[in-house]
């Protein structure tokens, strides 16, 4: 997105433009994170024309918000779709795992005359979910 689309994006989420429903929400949204990059900008070109120092710490800060606002996003996601959830008829959701997180290990020994081995062994496999589908059909509306 270049900057006078960013512009352009901003000056309508600031005039109040608000469009109803999912997409609007999307819309809205939107807006408001083109009127963040367009500040955030701003604010690295003042920060570079007064050093390097304050160019670092600008960044710094910058990208500290940017992971609030990740996780911000991550809840928020998660909240429509627990929306999408409630409002559906019936809903199918396939989850894909990472299982390449495994940790092993084993002790062992023999048994030759008089002495006797154990062995032992321990495993741990890590899952991280790597790919969500889901499927909403309905609207749980009477019809």
């Amino acid at each position: 997105m270049d900057k006078n689309t960013i512009s352009k994006v901003a000056a309508a989420a600031g005039a109040g433009a608000v469009v109803l429903g999912p997409v609007g929400s999307a819309a809205a949204a939107i807006g408001v994170i083109a009127a963040a990059m367009l500040a955030s900008q701003e604010e690295v070109k003042a920060a570079e024309e007064k050093g390097l120092d304050e160019l670092e710490a600008v960044l710094i800060k910058q990208r500290r918000l940017m992971e609030f606002h990740a996780e911000q996003a991550r809840v928020a996601q998660e909240m429509a779709i627990a929306q999408r959830i409630a409002g559906s008829t019936d809903v199918e959701i396939e989850e894909f795992y990472d299982e390449s997180g495994e940790i092993g290990g084993e002790l062992g020994g023999s048994a030759k005359g008089g002495t006797v081995s154990v062995k032992a062994g321990a495993k741990k496999a890590e899952q991280r979910v790597v790919r969500r589908i889901y499927k909403f059909k309905g609207n749980g509306q009477a019809g």
